[in-house]
């Protein structure tokens, strides 16, 4: 059962203008059946109404601390990074605004913690805006296969694929609090990819992949990494830094 006393997760959703989406999104994240959980919305200055249905939450479960900004900060790095300083749990988990999890996907994850662990992430199914599947089956296995495939290379892999899913990440609290997310404009949209590179570079701890699709992400046609040409220069361009900085 939910305790009054430090939470063990932390999952941070950072919001703005998302409001058609982000009552199933609270949803799936309420519904949870490990709920010894902290819930930490902020939005990032929406003028579509997001702010009233996230205090219309809040109100019912006091699971949720929500925050707010008065203006839009241009960047989805700063609203999580402030939701970081805020997490009280071991553990942060991230959750897009749109995107949704399995019933028990904490509760799944928690089951591979040990001592040694600093990180657990699945993989996912890819959604459209309605909520149909995205891919067929044949690429959905395709990407699970590669997915675990470049996971397994590490750092190698890392420098040619992103298999980490933003949305399916546990990772210990205090790591991410060193880390932090890159808030430099260039990298808008690959914050996750740039925070990878630098965490498995220098980190021998335990990081695990559990091959289970325990995370819907939608793709919607505004979405940052849409546009797979732009997403992509922004990948190269990330690897290329990272690999100069370190050699």
């Amino acid at each position: 059962m939910y305790s009054k006393k430090k939470p063990k997760f932390s999952i941070i959703i950072g919001s703005y203008n998302t409001k058609k989406y982000l009552k199933l999104t609270l949803n799936s994240v309420l519904n949870q059946t490990f709920d010894n959980f902290e819930l930490i919305v902020i939005d990032d200055g929406s003028n579509d109404g997001t702010d009233k249905l996230i205090k219309q939450f809040a109100l019912k479960d006091k699971r949720i601390r929500p925050f707010f900004f008065k203006k839009n900060s241009g960047k989805d790095s700063v609203p999580k990074n402030f939701g970081i300083q805020k997490a009280k749990g071991k553990y942060i988990c991230f959750l897009d605004s749109d995107d949704l999890w399995h019933k028990d996907k904490l509760r799944i994850q928690n089951n591979y913690i040990k001592k040694d662990t600093i990180m657990v992430c699945t993989s996912c199914r890819y959604i459209d805006e309605n909520g149909n599947n995205h891919t067929s089956s044949f690429t959905h296995h395709l990407r699970k296969y590669l997915q675990n495939w470049f996971f397994n290379k590490c750092l190698l892999g890392f420098y040619m694929y992103n298999p980490v899913i933003f949305s399916s990440v546990m990772i210990k609290t205090e790591i991410m609090k060193n880390y932090m997310l890159n808030e430099k404009p260039e990298f808008i949209g690959i914050i996750d990819y740039e925070l990878w590179l630098r965490l498995f570079q220098n980190s021998k701890k335990k990081i695990i992949f559990v091959n289970k699709d325990l995370v819907k992400i939608r793709r919607r046609h505004d979405s940052l990494n849409r546009n797979y040409t732009r997403a992509s220069i922004r990948a190269i361009h990330c690897v290329t830094q990272h690999f100069l900085e370190k050699n």
